[in-house]
This record gives C-alpha cells, structure tokens and sequence, in this order.
C-alpha cells in the first residue's frame, strides 16, 4: 500500500516531463528557422547592395573617363566660347551626378579619389579659362606659364582617373 501512489505520480511527472522537452525542442526549431530566414534575407539585401554598388561603380567610371575626355578636348585647344561654355555645363551636370553615386555607393578611397579629381577638374578649368583671358587680352603674347599649367593639370586630372579605374577594380576584383 505505500508504494500504490508511485506509479501514477512516476506517470505523471514522465508526461510533463515529456511535454516539456517538446516544447522546448519546438521553441529550438522555430528560433532555428527564424535564424535561417533572417540570415537569407541579410544575404539577399547584401547581395543586392553590391549589384547596385557595382552598377554605381560602372557609372562612376564611365562619367570620370568621358568626362576626362572631353575636359582633356576642350581645354587642349580654344573653340567657340558658346559652344565651350554648353560643354562645360553638361560637364558639371555629369560631375555633380557622379558625386552624389560617389556619397551613397562609394568606400572612402573612391570618395577621396573623386574628390581630388573633382577638386584637379576645378583647377584645369579655371587654368584654361585663365589662358582664354590671357590671349583675348593680349593675342600676341606666348602666355607659356599658363599653357603650361593648363597641361600639369590636364596630366593629373588623367593620372587621378587612372587611379579611380585601378582602386575601383581593385574593389570589385
């Protein structure tokens, strides 16, 4: 008689026992699958992140070399200043875009690098602007320090898109 409440007790406790170690094992699953779901879409959202980043890139590049390019044209010779003065602004427009992709998708040596470039862009063509005063004021004169200096900053306004084309690359590698 006084072992007769240690079965149905031992039964008892086994069953709660067992629904306990259920639940638990389910709480396991389901913050598992939470887990995984989370992780799947930080993957996704990562990887979009970088499509889009290196979309950016591309956009980036072909701004500073076209851009590059057409600075290095315009300012090698002097055309009409109307037809100049269009091509610059189309320019800055082209510029003011790349920097504002430059905030949002670049890392901090592409921002450094565009900036340079940016700041090398301002300086060619305010030495060319110079030079055109110069020889509308005196066509006679050689005016060789400001065609110089027009050149030097042709020269590293390259220089500086060569190296946003090899820190981009680098990037993206």
């Amino acid at each position: 008689m006084a072992w007769e409440w240690v079965a149905p007790v031992a039964t008892g406790i086994t069953g709660i026992v067992g629904t306990a170690f259920t639940w638990w094992a389910g709480h396991q699953g389901r913050r598992h699958a939470e887990r995984v779901a989370q992780d799947a879409a930080t993957s996704a959202l990562a990887r979009d992140r970088e499509a889009r980043r290196a979309a950016a890139y591309v956009d980036l590049l072909t701004v500073v070399v076209s851009n590059t390019d057409e600075l290095t044209r315009i300012t090698s010779s002097l055309m009409d200043p109307d037809e100049e003065e269009g091509k610059l602004v189309e320019l800055r427009d082209e510029y003011i875009a790349v920097m504002g992709k430059a905030g949002v998708y670049g890392s901090g040596p592409i921002h450094d690098l565009l900036s340079l470039w940016g700041k090398c862009r301002g300086r060619l063509i305010s030495a060319h602007v110079a030079l055109r005063e110069a020889i509308e004021g005196d066509p006679d004169g050689e005016h060789a320090d400001l065609r110089e200096k027009r050149r030097t900053e042709r020269r590293e306004l390259r220089d500086i898109a060569i190296a946003v084309r090899r820190r981009m690359t680098k990037e993206h590698a």
